[in-house]
């Protein structure tokens, strides 16, 4: 866990990265944060400065590690964030903290990926293809420059990475459970190819919070495509979060 700790604080973000990258997708953040919200990036096994750990091919070992990290953060208020992969992470961790810790997290903002009770059908899964067809899937997703994709060298430490991300995806199981009680939103690209509008506004089953679902231009990483529009939606909803606290 990378932290840019803020003695001014009145928030705590937790920060989870899409499939097949770290923490460091998350290193401009600070920048523009609200002085007010302390930021904590995850950084899962296998990538960046944990490269040499096996990644973890299901979601509860990551969520468990992570509450056990966050578990002398849980003296303020929460928020959690997660793109595509990390979105499930995200709300599973806010779960799972609610159970072990009987902490409710204060909002929940989840970013391209459809309500973790629609089952996605792929036949076969990608995550079981051989190397070839798998980076073409991983290529047409676009959040990975050619210049990586085409470096053998440099594939050969992120391909097993990225097959245990698109595991843990493609292999979640849904579980039933009361909904969360957080503020919830939800972001979803326009022209974003793996998701219906429908198959996103299903979140709302997931919360009796207040639950705000938007779109922004762009495909499933509109998260760089729209850096501008995302970060001051990012910004408005932390805001609104310090101001829960007052």
């Amino acid at each position: 866990m990378r932290s840019a700790p803020n003695d001014r604080s009145k928030v705590r973000l937790v920060c989870f990265p899409y499939a097949g990258t770290g923490a460091s997708i998350f290193q401009s953040w600070p920048s523009w944060l609200p002085r007010d919200v302390d930021m904590c990036a995850i950084q899962l096994p296998g990538r960046e400065m944990r490269f040499r750990e096996q990644p973890h091919t299901s979601y509860m070992p990551i969520v468990e590690e992570t509450a056990r990290a966050l578990e002398s953060y849980l003296d303020q208020p929460l928020v959690l964030f997660g793109y595509s992969l990390g979105a499930i992470l995200a709300y599973e961790l806010a779960h799972y903290l609610r159970q072990a810790f009987q902490t409710n997290v204060t909002r929940l903002i989840v970013a391209a990926r459809v309500a973790p009770q629609i089952i996605e059908h792929r036949d076969p899964f990608f995550h079981t293809l051989p190397d070839g067809p798998f980076l073409e899937q991983v290529a047409k997703l676009g959040g990975m420059p050619q210049a990586i994709l085409q470096n053998e060298e440099l594939m050969s430490f992120l391909l097993p990475v990225l097959r245990a991300d698109f595991q843990i995806n493609e292999m979640y199981h849904y579980e039933v459970r009361p909904p969360l009680t957080c503020d919830m939103t939800v972001l979803r690209g326009a022209a974003d190819p793996l998701m219906t509008y429908d198959q996103v506004a299903q979140w709302q089953d997931e919360t009796t919070g207040q639950f705000c679902l938007r779109t922004l231009p762009g495909g499933h990483f509109f998260m760089h495509e729209t850096q501008k529009l995302f970060t001051q939606l990012i910004q408005r909803d932390l805001q609104k979060a310090v101001r829960s606290t007052i």
